[in-house]
């Protein structure tokens, strides 16, 4: 609940109703292709012909190693 400023009153949430039920799924659904998500990037480093592709394969890996 803000007040006459805009700014929330202490005590009072932003956003009551929390995050969408969707956005929960979607989490859920991204965590259950993490493994194969990341053996493919690794895959994409060794035998990537591209060295390009294989430079953006090789980001994510070393951004979460």
């Amino acid at each position: 609940m803000p007040d006459k400023t805009g700014r929330f009153i202490k005590g009072y949430s932003g956003n009551p109703g929390g995050r969408p039920e969707e956005e929960h799924n979607i989490i859920e659904l991204a965590k259950n292709y993490t493994i194969e998500a990341m053996g493919t990037l690794v895959e994409l480093v060794r035998e990537g012909k591209d060295e390009r592709a294989r430079g953006a394969a090789a980001q994510p890996l070393l951004d979460r190693g």
